[in-house]
């Protein structure tokens, strides 16, 4: 196996394992944060989340640029000029964090008169919106600092501080939740404490990846700012987008429904974002990577990445997905009770359109690479816009509840996904879109194995409970993946595969 095929192959295993542990720990934290909150406490949560995730577009798309120019000019070994990004994009950074902190202030002072936010818990409010921004905040001023570990593809260094920082969180929750007070500003402070000092670990670290890292006023370049501004502006109308998407379902269930709707809804988002988060880190290594092969013109290594990035992506979402969808009732009251059951219809439509929206996730990252985002932001708003009108109507003039936003969000990301993209991507890499289309329909079809015997468990076996329910998935799952083995991989996926097992394998082969 080649020295890049490792890299990767590390790279992808320790990103997944990272946002598999958080599944894990937001699995176990859901139902004792819920049941010691309660329903309408606990929903302020990804309410303010959700607002305070737009603090993103204070870093203007920035660190996307530089990651992309110190990459860059790092494989021409610019160290001077990689430098000049670097301290370029972060007197950027902290004069727009500064300029942030006047909407900032506005947004924490009163956000309980712009939502509704149970009585008794304002002030608490409040804070947790100070201390969830201020901690967005500091991460965007720090990031530049932190570019060692995209620039050199050491994610798995950045993992492992993920990792033990998330552990320390959670036992910092646990510890406040039951010695001291049930009170979500302990979530918020935990993570902004934990959060600070990961920061500070990371920044030490990317500073032995790259050496030649220099922090000076005086490399700080104007003729920089103008590069950075241009693959940037499209950066930020993408970040627009991707927020719109993602955070303003709890904005509109908040205003229209009210707190409690929001954690009803959260329940099967949660699930959604996690699954996306794994298998956006599964393919997220190859940004970098696209960039130099875009540099070298190795389109065919490019095309690989493609095809070969979705089929790995869909072999990963399908089996969650579908299984999370058909098991929506069993799983919800072992999981957090049977007062929650009126969440089902949102796992399904949430869920079950995921398993194929996904899809082009490496696209995204390869185009990124290439910096190829103008009219993947484009597509991407326009959707986000549609998204917005179709929750609203789907709620006001259909009366569909928390249903409707679901459906809304489904149907406006799979135009963009299923129809824009593979038409996009396919022709920038040279791509035949027939390979693509195949390498999408493949993994759909061998699922349906693993659909019909999860139906059959589901109509004779009671499986509420984690055992239960957890044998039924891994027998389903099996299923899919020796389907998936001989109908959906290709002969060198399937070598690769089988050399990477003979390696991770305990026993000597002979010869």
């Amino acid at each position: 196996m080649s020295q890049l095929k490792k890299r990767i192959a590390i790279n992808s295993a320790t990103n997944v394992a990272t946002h598999f542990l958080r599944l894990f720990i937001g699995i176990f934290m859901t139902p004792f944060l819920l049941h010691r909150l309660g329903t309408e406490a606990y929903g302020i949560m990804p309410l303010v989340n959700s607002c305070v995730a737009y603090l993103i577009l204070v870093s203007g798309g920035i660190q996307n640029s530089v990651g992309r120019y110190v990459t860059l000019n790092l494989a021409k070994r610019q160290y001077d000029e990689a430098n000049r990004y670097i301290n370029t994009a972060l007197a950027l950074l902290s004069g727009l964090v500064a300029l942030s902190l006047i909407p900032f202030t506005f947004l924490v002072l009163r956000f309980p008169s712009l939502f509704q936010i149970p009585v008794g818990h304002e002030n608490e409010a409040r804070l947790v919106v100070l201390m969830l921004g201020a901690n967005l905040l500091i991460g965007i001023l720090c990031s530049p600092l932190g570019i060692g570990f995209y620039a050199k593809q050491r994610f798995d260094l950045r993992n492992l501080i993920e990792v033990s920082s998330q552990i320390i969180q959670t036992s910092l929750i646990i510890i406040a939740f039951i010695f001291i007070e049930a009170n979500i500003i302990y979530l918020a402070g935990a993570t902004l404490i934990t959060n600070i000092t990961s920061t500070i670990v990371r920044i030490v670290i990317s500073k032995r990846l790259i050496p030649t890292l220099k922090i000076s006023p005086r490399l700080f370049d104007r003729a920089k700012v103008k590069k950075i501004g241009s693959y940037s502006s499209w950066v930020v109308v993408s970040q627009i987008s991707v927020l719109l998407f993602l955070n303003t379902d709890y904005i509109i269930i908040n205003k229209l429904l009210g707190s409690a709707d929001v954690t009803e809804y959260s329940l099967a988002a949660r699930w959604g974002v996690m699954i996306r988060a794994v298998a956006a880190a599964a393919v997220g290594v190859v940004a970098p990577l696209a960039t130099q092969m875009e540099v070298g013109g190795n389109f065919e290594q490019l095309r690989t990445l493609l095809v070969r990035g979705m089929r790995i992506v869909l072999l990963m979402v399908i089996p969650p997905c579908v299984l999370l969808s058909i098991f929506s009732r069993e799983l919800l009251i072992t999981w957090v009770g049977s007062e929650h059951l009126a969440a089902i219809p949102v796992f399904w439509a949430t869920l079950l359109p995921l398993s194929i929206n996904l899809a082009p996730l490496p696209a995204f990252t390869i185009l990124n690479g290439m910096g190829k985002v103008k009219w993947v932001a484009i597509v991407t708003l326009a959707s986000a816009i549609a998204n917005l009108v179709f929750s609203i109507v789907l709620v006001v003039w259909f009366n569909m509840g928390i249903l409707g936003v679901a459906v809304g969000t489904a149907i406006s990301l799979s135009l963009k996904n299923l129809i824009f993209i593979p038409v996009y991507v396919t022709r920038l890499v040279k791509a035949p879109l027939g390979d693509y289309l195949v390498g999408l329909t493949k993994p759909v079809a061998a699922a349906l194995p693993m659909t019909g015997l999860a139906i059959f468990f589901q109509h004779q076996f009671n499986l509420t409970g984690w055992l239960p329910l957890l044998s039924a998935s891994a027998a389903c799952v099996l299923v899919f993946l020796v389907t998936s083995y001989f109908w959906v991989l290709r002969d060198v996926d399937r070598r690769d595969l089988n050399m990477v097992l003979t390696k991770l394998s305990f026993v000597k082969h002979p010869g």
